[in-house]
């Protein structure tokens, strides 16, 4: 399949996926939540922030593709992050591996690295576009040694019609515009297949397009300027979209992140750092 973006720059920048809005624009009272800097609102886009985001996103006719509700400990736990997501981006240190994406992202994060503070800019539940976009409003206080971007998980869904080409095409851009936030934060990229599904999951998302999205994200990730790794190889039944029965305690998440983040092989590309308690922005295995 063709791979959209891919063009002379690694990780183009993707077109907002945001409304178009003027300087000041405050929508409902998470005020906080809003990014219209002089800059972005010169291009005549307002960057809203994750939860303000999120909030749109549950409205009607607030979000690309399907409606998607989000329950309230989901929207809860969006809103929390994101203050945490920026503490932890605001204290980074040279070495570092920044770690973005879904839940994947986040429990992985929650693990450390034996080899370099690992920093958690993983927000569960999220889809590629809330990934880019939630991104979008941050920096680093420094560019990590590697960044790591694992997503896909929850653009899987069925109502979102994922083997369409406009969701194919969608998710590219998204998917593009994560690793142009992460090439311009961290010296090289790292990005991870698609994970498989429980056939418990397979109700709500499609696993035949596991291998399809794992695709684009390959074909999205360039030699010299990326590395994509399938950390989940073991765990995959085949090229069937599903894991290997009973490897997934939920159908979704895994049973050792740890595995997960030494399947990335992220030591091998970082300058062993000493230390053995947690730094400020990260956690040490």
């Amino acid at each position: 399949m063709t791979i959209p973006f891919a063009a002379e720059r690694p990780f183009p920048q993707a077109p907002s996926v945001l409304p178009p809005c003027p300087r000041g624009w405050v929508v409902g009272p998470l005020i906080l939540g809003q990014h219209c800097d002089g800059r972005s609102a010169g291009r005549g886009t307002c960057r809203l922030g994750l939860g303000l985001f999120l909030l749109a996103s549950i409205l009607p006719g607030g979000g690309a593709g399907p409606d998607r509700k989000l329950d309230r400990p989901a929207l809860d736990h969006a809103l929390a992050r994101r203050p945490a997501i920026a503490a932890a981006l605001a204290d980074v240190v040279p070495g570092a591996v920044l770690i973005a994406g879904n839940s994947h992202a986040e429990l992985a994060g929650r693990v450390g690295l034996p080899c370099a503070p690992l920093v958690n800019a993983g927000l569960a539940g999220a889809r590629a576009r809330e990934v880019a976009d939630g991104l979008a409003g941050q920096r680093a206080a420094t560019r990590a040694r590697l960044g790591v971007l694992v997503i896909g998980t929850n653009d899987l869904l069925r109502a979102a019609r994922p083997l369409s080409a406009p969701a194919q095409a969608r998710f590219a851009a998204e998917a593009a515009a994560s690793l142009a936030w992460l090439s311009q934060n961290a010296e090289r990229v790292v990005v991870a297949a698609v994970p498989p599904l429980g056939e418990a999951a397979a109700f709500r998302r499609d696993p035949a397009a596991v291998a399809v999205y794992s695709d684009i994200l390959r074909g999205l990730c360039r030699p010299g300027t990326c590395r994509f790794v399938d950390p989940f190889a073991d765990l995959r039944d085949g090229d069937s979209g599903f894991a290997k029965p009973g490897s997934l305690p939920d159908a979704i998440h895994l049973a050792d992140y740890a595995a997960m983040l030494d399947g990335l092989d992220l030591c091998r590309e970082v300058q062993p750092l000493p230390g053995s308690a947690a730094s400020a922005s990260g956690v040490f295995r």
